[in-house]
């Protein structure tokens, strides 16, 4: 994954700001290309664009974009953050599943949103909601570890606002040539 990351004191809940674990990653990077927008790539996936494409390198590039982190494909992974992508390659093709890609806050999936919660007693609460037992929410606020859930007792809620924005970060392509990009999408579009 790449990107800037800013840690503040408080979230704002109009504007997505995650704290990640693995923001001493000793993980390779990889250089700048392009800031893709869908105009510079919406003529390459135009009908038949798949043919030819390198599947296996675009398995690769899953992986090395950090889409493994939070997204499951094919039954394979065991992230729990964001939706299994089998369903939403079946759902969304082409121009329309780059569209998603590039600019992940356009639609969010229902169930897979993001709240901020203010807390009356401790510090404000940011993530999204996995469990809802009608007394607590369970809430995951550590994106690289899904299954470290905060209880929180919903009488200590204050405010829950839904945020508008995804958790899935844009610019994840920026240091994607145009080719890797298309064989990425050809992966994804395989495991319909």
């Amino acid at each position: 994954m790449n990107g800037t990351m800013h840690v503040v004191e408080k979230v704002d809940p109009k504007v997505h700001v995650a704290k990640r674990a693995d923001a001493g990653s000793t993980a390779p990077t990889r250089k700048f290309v392009k800031n893709w927008k869908l105009a510079d790539l919406e003529g390459a996936v135009a009908k038949g664009w798949e043919s030819g494409r390198d599947t296996k390198r675009g398995h690769q590039l899953y992986t090395e974009a950090g889409c493994a982190k939070c997204h499951v494909v094919v039954g394979k992974g065991t992230a729990k953050v964001g939706p299994d992508l089998t369903g939403i390659v079946k759902k969304y093709q082409g121009k329309e599943l780059l569209r998603h890609i590039l600019n992940p806050s356009d639609a969010l999936l229902e169930g897979y949103e993001t709240f901020y919660l203010e807390i009356k007693d401790g510090e404000d609460v940011f993530g999204r909601v996995m469990k809802d037992d009608g007394e607590s929410l369970h809430v995951v606020t550590n994106f690289d570890k899904p299954d470290e859930l905060t209880v929180i007792a919903k009488s200590r809620i204050a405010e829950q606002l839904k945020s508008t924005m995804s958790t899935m970060p844009t610019g994840l392509l920026v240091t994607f040539s145009k080719e890797e990009i298309l064989d990425l999408l050809a992966f994804l579009s395989s495991t319909k």
